[in-house]
């Protein structure tokens, strides 16, 4: 185990090695920067094979270190291109690089001091809330592998897992946004009460906040999402299905294509969602019970292919085998 955390340490430092060094270079004309982009996420893709495979874990957080470091390297290489970023220091570019506030990784983002405004006894609750209900799921999860009920009811298995998954996440949204505020950040949870959602389209715009945004300043607005909205649907789902795919096929060393087939199948679905709400405006409740369901059964089917990804991980989210 310590020569694996020896190995994450140095996957880490070579990974923030080659972010740090890619600044003079993403502050180049645009073929330059392009190159410079593209071979240090390469690099930092690479980074977390140094680590064992037998350490599924330790190698799926390099790996997504590595992904939120790639991902703002790309937005900063935008606003340098399109003059957002503009004699920008090193310092500045450093701590942009920071993985904290995780996963905000839009350049132009900024961080707002909050003196007078915020409860300190307000966040710290919100933190402990936060930290109890995930060790409280993670807890009931491990329990059901004792369950000889969901060890041979797959379905069964993975409607409870989804459910404790749901509560997990919002969770731990919530802990790390209570941290964010002590800290002096004036930050959105990364997940806004997605359960809530009515549609396909809704569930992805609450579902990671900070990435969405990412996506669409970076993949939906350049593929001419705003002129052309399937375009730029498909386009940033298929960034997505490509982003997940190879994180999930680094950390767990196989190509598995589970990733890649969840993300691409959500794309009609967000498209589709237009015809629901005209579905529930048209039928009232009956019609606002019926978009509410089809996204439940829509999410519940297809997160079977997320959650294989999540069962190779963490090999102990299902009580039985994860659905082949």
């Amino acid at each position: 185990m310590s020569h694996a955390f020896a190995m994450l340490s140095l996957a880490l430092t070579a990974q923030y090695t080659a972010a740090a060094l890619a600044f003079p270079l993403l502050n180049k004309r645009r073929r330059v920067q392009v190159s410079a982009l593209a071979a240090s996420v390469a690099m930092l893709i690479c980074c977390p094979l140094l680590i064992p495979p037998a350490h599924i874990q330790l190698r799926a957080l390099a790996v997504f270190l590595a992904t939120d470091a790639s991902l703002r390297m790309a937005d900063f290489a935008r606003c340098v291109r399109a003059r957002h970023a503009a004699a920008v220091s090193w310092g500045t570019y450093y701590r942009f690089l920071n993985p904290f506030p995780t996963l905000l990784a839009l350049f132009n983002w900024r961080s707002r001091r909050r003196t007078s405004d915020v409860s300190s006894s307000r966040e710290w609750l919100r933190f402990a809330i936060g930290c109890g209900l995930f060790i409280a799921m993670l807890t009931v999860t491990l329990a059901c592998r004792s369950i000889p009920l969901l060890r041979e009811n797959f379905w069964l298995d993975h409607l409870l897992k989804m459910a404790l998954f749901t509560v997990a996440i919002e969770s731990l949204s919530q802990c790390l946004l209570g941290l964010e505020r002590l800290a002096g950040f004036d930050t959105l949870p990364i997940i806004d009460f997605a359960f809530l959602s009515r549609t396909p389209a809704e569930f992805w715009y609450r579902y990671n906040q900070r990435v969405r945004a990412w996506l669409t300043a970076n993949v939906f607005v350049p593929a001419g999402g705003l002129h052309h909205p399937v375009r730029g649907i498909l386009a940033t789902f298929a960034f997505s299905a490509a982003l997940h795919e190879v994180a999930f096929d680094i950390a767990t060393s196989r190509v598995d294509g589970g990733q890649a087939a969840f993300f691409l199948l959500q794309a009609p679905a967000v498209m589709a969602s237009r015809a629901l709400e005209s579905f529930a405006t048209l039928w009232g409740i009956a019609g606002e019970i019926a978009i509410r369901a089809t996204t439940l059964v829509w999410l519940a089917t297809t997160s079977v292919l997320f959650f294989r990804g999540v069962e190779r991980v963490f090999p102990f989210v299902y009580a039985g085998e994860p659905y082949p």
